[in-house]
């Protein structure tokens, strides 16, 4: 069997397509990586990955082994968490609050993932404004809180921030949805929806309309993700969302996200939790896991161009 380690090694060298993302990720040296990859597929005696000039891609052989790799990992962690139990170390439920638009997106998947991988941890996510979501940090009833624009708390630790481009969200049979508009002017006439929270993104977007000269009259805003996604799905209408907040849509190519640089803004994505530390480990590797996994949807985000879509398979 392959070290445990390079399996680790591996398996993030493709998720992030790079052997300098993955190191800083894994906070090892980059010539660690790279000669532990060569030394395997000398002995392989085929190339695991392609180096392509930007990126590196698996290679068919490579595609065997990496799902051989996240299967074997996948075990490791099922095993680690049966020893944690048996040492009373971790288990229960860990108490989730996070913002609309990420608890119906991409932390559907990310949650389904962890508890395939660590089967004593329970979740229990509920949805909340940002403000709500502080209050529910604070007072000791959330765990862990994932939020975009979380305000600021002395008693907060945010563990980590990831950035979301803001930009046009078209159904893929709108007439813009494949030669979209270079001006935020020609977007006004097609039913523009906003999101009504959080208000710091709100007020971005208006801010954007002044700045251009445009009067900012949205034909409807809700405070629900969910619901300015099925206007653009059934009704014609072109949402301005983060991309991050459409990411499963892109992944399914059911929606197409256009950058709209004429908002500069982006959404702010806080990992966060008490100050005080936790001896709790559900607690611990469930922060970790979340972490590592926002982390590759904001570097897929970042890489793919205008009309790719986010790719969060494993």
């Amino acid at each position: 069997m392959l070290h445990s380690r390079l399996l680790r090694y591996l398996d993030m060298v493709a998720r992030t397509g790079s052997i300098r993302r993955a190191a800083e990720r894994l906070n090892i040296s980059a010539s660690s990586i790279n000669r532990q990859l060569l030394a395997l597929e000398d002995e392989l005696g085929t190339p695991i990955f392609e180096r392509l000039p930007k990126t590196l891609r698996l290679t068919a052989a490579g595609e065997i082994l990496i799902e051989h790799i996240r299967e074997t990992l996948k075990e490791h962690n099922k095993a680690q968490d049966r020893i944690e139990m048996l040492r009373g170390n971790h288990g229960g439920t860990v108490h989730i609050f996070a913002t609309d638009g990420l608890a119906n997106g991409v932390l559907l998947r990310i949650l389904a993932e962890i508890r395939e991988n660590h089967p004593s941890i329970s979740t229990s996510l509920t949805v909340a404004t940002p403000e709500a979501v502080l209050q529910k940090l604070v007072s000791g009833e959330a765990d862990i809180a994932v939020a975009q624009d979380l305000p600021h708390h002395p008693s907060i630790n945010v563990t980590a921030r990831f950035t979301s481009t803001v930009g046009a969200v078209f159904a893929r049979d709108h007439p813009l949805a494949h030669r979209p508009p270079k001006r935020l002017a020609e977007y006004v006439d097609h039913g523009i929806v906003f999101p009504a929270e959080p208000p710091v993104f709100h007020r971005a977007i208006a801010d954007a309309f002044t700045r251009s000269g445009l009067e900012f009259r949205p034909r409807h805003t809700s405070n629900s993700v969910a619901n300015l996604k099925e206007m653009v799905r059934h009704h014609g209408a072109v949402a301005v969302l983060a991309r991050i907040d459409v990411a499963e849509d892109l992944a399914r190519r059911a929606l197409v996200f256009v950058p709209l640089p004429a908002i500069t803004h982006q959404a702010d994505i806080s990992l966060a939790r008490q100050e005080r530390g936790t001896t709790n480990s559900a607690i611990n590797i469930l922060e970790i896991e979340l972490r590592n996994a926002l982390r590759d949807v904001e570097t897929e985000g970042k890489d793919a161009g205008p009309k790719r879509s986010i790719n969060l398979e494993p």
